[in-house]
């Protein structure tokens, strides 16, 4: 999707939110709100969260180390993401290609 398109350069960025995504857009956070969740059926948290762990499973793919994965695509601590990584896919970072 085009939100996808312009969001993928600004993933690693830990503290990315609504209020950068509306700037980025240049529309207000409602407007925001209700295309993500018409397009995807979630919030933007949510789809911001989806969009990091799609790009980490990539990345983990390429055999990047853990630790710079999840720097990488914008979580606050490896725990951080290794809990939303192990909730979305069912596996630990470390298990992808092993």
């Amino acid at each position: 999707t085009g939100v996808q398109t312009c969001a993928l350069p600004i993933l690693g960025d830990s503290s990315l939110c609504i209020d950068k995504l509306k700037d980025v857009f240049g529309i207000s956070s409602g407007t925001l709100q209700k295309l993500i969740r018409e397009a995807t059926s979630l919030s933007v948290s949510a789809y911001i969260e989806q969009l990091r762990l799609t790009m980490a499973y990539n990345l983990l793919r390429e055999k990047m180390p853990v630790q710079e994965v999840a720097q990488k695509c914008g979580f606050a601590s490896h725990n951080s993401f290794f809990k939303a990584f192990k909730r979305f896919y069912g596996l630990a970072p470390s298990q992808i290609d092993k």
